[in-house]
């Protein structure tokens, strides 16, 4: 207590309303149905107090966060490929594994397009929020992609990483920071 960020100490039951219904935590994953369990922590015995997928390599929310991971700035940090791009390309079925990171720019005319499919759906999303239609809208061959230039480069300075950021951003549980 006394930091900026406040700690909850305990629960005051008696300021519970009496119609309040408890909680029910999920019992399965909300995305790939699997069992989501608590596991026991090795230093006090008691349960961890979260819940974690078991579905491990099935599970698409945890192959998107190991992507996440994998380029994060405390992993491999790669310049461009943010949260944003990873659910995208991940979406469109360009990256699945962190290896496939390595070969986006052999598929670049497969990227482009789902990069244009996003940058269409904004655009879309914007002219319904204002009511104002584009005037002018290129096609994707006429647009510049020069950031697919930059994330690219970005990528292939990450072929040959520290050891330790490596080891970091293969994400294995209890390895590294």
């Amino acid at each position: 207590a006394g930091d900026v960020i406040p700690q909850i100490v305990s629960v005051v039951i008696d300021k519970r309303p009496a119609d309040a219904v408890p909680y029910e935590f999920p019992h399965t994953c909300p995305v790939c149905g699997s069992p989501a369990t608590r596991e026991i922590n090795e230093k006090t015995g008691k349960e961890d107090s979260r819940r974690r997928c078991t579905g491990e390599l099935i599970c698409a929310a945890q192959a998107v966060e190991g992507l996440r991971h994998f380029v994060s700035r405390g992993a491999l940090d790669i310049e461009g490929l943010g949260a944003e791009n990873i659910d995208l390309f991940f979406n469109a079925g360009l990256v699945k594994t962190a290896a496939d990171i390595f070969t986006l720019k052999d598929r670049r005319p497969a990227v482009t397009k789902a990069l244009a499919e996003r940058r269409e759906e904004q655009a879309r999303l914007r002219e319904e929020a204002s009511g104002k239609t584009r005037k002018n809208v290129r096609s994707v061959e006429e647009r510049n992609y020069e950031g697919l230039d930059k994330l690219f480069a970005a990528i292939d300075s990450r072929r040959e990483p520290e050891l330790d950021r490596f080891i970091f951003a293969l994400g294995i549980r209890h390895i590294g920071e």
